[in-house]
């Protein structure tokens, strides 16, 4: 809570903590708030989602379905 409050960043509180520097070193604690590791695939995932969204769009030209037509919209609306 004290995050949340402001009151400092979850790692640096996280370090500072007896109970949990027993539990994890530092070094430990610093990969798990890695960004990079946790961002790796990101471009992956928006290769993919454009894929499916390529797909949708012919997919909707032959079924003309509400859904298949209107999923380029919603992907748009949540990955600009």
């Amino acid at each position: 809570m004290r995050a949340w409050n402001g009151e400092g960043n979850l790692l640096d509180l996280l370090k500072a903590d007896p109970d949990v520097s027993k539990a994890l070193p530092a070094a430990k604690l610093e990969a798990m708030f890695d960004l990079g590791y946790h961002l790796k695939q990101v471009d992956t995932i928006f290769k993919r989602s454009s894929a499916v969204s390529r797909q949708a769009a012919s997919s909707c030209e032959r079924k003309k379905t509400v859904f298949a037509c209107d999923f380029p919209r919603i992907q748009s609306r949540f990955f600009g």
